[in-house]
């Protein structure tokens, strides 16, 4: 279990850095915005503390999506208007508010504004899947079990991303590290 908890998140976000450098920022935006460090965390969590512990992580998770989104629509928004770091304050601005509200990295710039306004809106929409994904584990974990929620999250976020994805515009671009 140690040797998973270690190399499982890591192995994921290595795949989506490997394939955002290959086919675009786009497809980066939209892969990060699966749930695939959060998902593999509160499986963990339901197999080391039962299920109701892991269905409130998920609520918490859905939660956090709220600053989250905050910073995606504030950075954004200026992404086209301003530098890197006028736009990274006001998501971390926005950011800080939502969170602060609910009491509860600057992305690198190789391909310039519009990559970063590509992953954005691929993360944006991906965020649908996402909460999706967290909102049937907190209904389900409890009265399903852990095996039958995770497997209808991840059913129903599958569906989801590919219909999300069938109307976007995240076409596969390549990285101006692949010219």
């Amino acid at each position: 279990m140690l040797w998973l908890k270690l190399l499982l998140v890591p192995s994921l976000m290595a795949a989506v850095t490997l394939a955002g450098r290959r086919w675009g920022p786009a497809v980066a935006g939209v892969l990060v915005g699966l749930p695939l460090t959060s998902a593999p965390v509160v499986f963990l969590l339901a197999l080391e503390h039962g299920t109701a512990f892991a269905a409130q992580s998920a609520v918490g998770v859905l939660v956090g999506l709220v600053p989250l989104g905050s910073f995606y629509l504030a950075y954004g928004l200026l992404a086209r208007r301003a530098r890197w770091p006028a736009c990274a304050a006001a998501g971390w601005c926005a950011y800080l508010v939502a969170a602060l509200a609910l009491r509860a990295a600057t992305p690198p710039r190789l391909d310039g504004d519009q990559a970063v306004v590509r992953l954005i809106r691929g993360m944006g929409l991906a965020s649908f899947t996402f909460a999706a994904f967290f909102l049937v584990l907190a209904e389900l974990l409890e009265r399903r079990g852990t095996a039958a929620a995770f497997g209808v999250a991840i059913a129903v976020a599958t569906v989801m991303h590919g219909v999300l994805l069938t109307g976007s515009s995240t076409r596969p671009t390549r990285s101006r590290l692949d010219r």
